[in-house]
Formats: C-alpha cells, sequence, structure tokens
C-alpha cells in the first residue's frame, strides 16, 4: 500500500490566521485546513488546491512549518502529516467562488490564545503553536519588506555578515515561548 501523505495550511492574513470548525462529540472543534496528498500532487499545489476548491482563497506559500509521522491509518497506511504556511490574497473568497464555504473563523493571535486558556472550543497546543509561528513568521516577513522598501540600497547588518535570520525558526522560538505560558497558566497539559 502506498504512503498516506496529509497536507494542512496555515492559512494567514492581516494578522489574522483560519480556522475550520468540526463538530465531534457535541463539542466545536478548532482545525487547520487540511487535504491529502495525490499522486503528482506537490504540497504547495495540494495546499492551494484545498483554499481554491473549498474556500475560493488564493495563497502563495510562505515555507514549512512542520512535518510529522502519522502513524498508521485505520486502513493500515503509513504516512507523514505536513503543515505550510500560505498568505493568501484575501479573507473573502475570490469573486469566481461559487460554493458554500466550511464553517471557518479568522483569529488574531490574540484571540487564538483566548480560545485556548477560556478551553470552550476544541483547539489542541500542536495547531495553537503553528499558527503563532505562522502569524509571528508573516509578521517578520512583513516589517522586513517595508525595512527593504525604504532602504533599498542598504543591506541589513545580519545580511552583511551573511549571517540572515530564518523567520520561520525565529517565529517557531517565539510561539513555543508564549506557548509555554499559556500551558503554564491553562494547566491542562
Amino acid at each position: 500500500a502506498s504512503p498516506y501523505h496529509v497536507v494542512q495550511v496555515a492559512a494567514v492574513n492581516a494578522g489574522k490566521a483560519l480556522l475550520w470548525e468540526r463538530k465531534f462529540h457535541d463539542k466545536v472543534r478548532l482545525m487547520l485546513p487540511a487535504t491529502h496528498l495525490e499522486a503528482g500532487d506537490s504540497i504547495s499545489f495540494a495546499a492551494s488546491r484545498l483554499l481554491r476548491a473549498s474556500m475560493g482563497l488564493v495563497g502563495k506559500q510562505q515555507g514549512v512549518l512542520d512535518v510529522q509521522h502519522s502513524g498508521m491509518t485505520s486502513c493500515g497506511l503509513d504516512g507523514a502529516v505536513t503543515t505550510i504556511a500560505q498568505k493568501v490574497a484575501s479573507l473573502e473568497p475570490d469573486k469566481s467562488f461559487k460554493s458554500t464555504p466550511p464553517t471557518h473563523r479568522w483569529c488574531t493571535a490574540e484571540e487564538l490564545e483566548k480560545i485556548f486558556k477560556e478551553n470552550k472550543l476544541s483547539l489542541s497546543k500542536e495547531t495553537l503553536h503553528i499558527l503563532l509561528a505562522a502569524l509571528a513568521a508573516l509578521k517578520k516577513v512583513e516589517l522586513e519588506s517595508k525595512e527593504c522598501g525604504n532602504e533599498e540600497n542598504k543591506e541589513s547588518s545580519d545580511t552583511k555578515k551573511g549571517n540572515a535570520d530564518d523567520p520561520i525558526k525565529l517565529a517557531e522560538a517565539e510561539s513555543l515561548a508564549r506557548l509555554a505560558q499559556l500551558i503554564e497558566i491553562n494547566g491542562n497539559f
């Protein structure tokens, strides 16, 4: 049997991250949009296909946030779950999109933290961590882009040293620190 690979998308725009709402056993669970990886698909293509087909959103891959071994599925298939960050062009579907999108919400980092603390909706610490990292990375990239636009002829001191920071790794470190604080406050983990 072939491996079964899943692609999750941390879709972000304007300081907000996308979560799908799914009902499991009478409780709303917030989760990342996800799809399977079809034969011949790249991870980026599968993520773009998911956002376009399900919600009419157009996204651009920003980077890989996480890769985890998924273990054996109920039908005996082994595989991986890859999570990528995509910046979407808009929080609203493309005008050509005619379907009804899944139940969803766009949340800021503060709203995500509040949801996690209150524990009224099911939001896993892994999903929180991934979304905080995606939001922080996008914010850092946008700030760097503005700085580059303002200083077109100047190189940053990091670049001069050949030591440019990886925004995904920096964001991950920041989100891990925030996650540790939230877990300590929440006390559920």
